[in-house]
């Protein structure tokens, strides 16, 4: 067998820390990919992942100003509460008092048909 022969029909068995075989490649397959996970460790993410952390930022600061808009909002809720529920307490005291003012205008005018009869 020629040595370029031998070469075409090497292969690479890929095995992990478990010692389990997981695929079978050839040898350039190997080295291609081999040379693409370097150039992913060499050229590094730097770009991408800093992008990522403004958009964090961006995220975390609008998150910030929601929660206290959120915290304003339900102070204003408590507070149209309290003035909604004084002003039912008022509305229900002004009803009574036009029943009472209406129950004492029929008996005043009771009495007066009585009277003029």
């Amino acid at each position: 067998m020629a040595a370029s022969d031998r070469s075409s029909t090497l292969t690479l068995y890929v095995i992990f820390g478990s010692g389990r075989l997981l695929s079978k490649m050839s040898l350039v397959a190997a080295f291609d990919d081999l040379v693409r996970c370097t150039n992913v460790l060499t050229e590094g993410c730097e770009s991408e992942f800093l992008q990522f952390v403004r958009s964090q930022e961006q995220c975390r600061q609008r998150w910030l100003s929601a929660e206290m808009e959120s915290g304003g909002m339900r102070e204003r809720l408590v507070k149209l509460q309290a003035e909604k529920d004084a002003l039912e307490t008022k509305l229900k005291h002004a009803r009574n008092q036009v029943d009472i003012e209406m129950k004492r205008r029929m008996k005043a005018e009771g009495e007066k048909d009585t009277l003029a009869y």
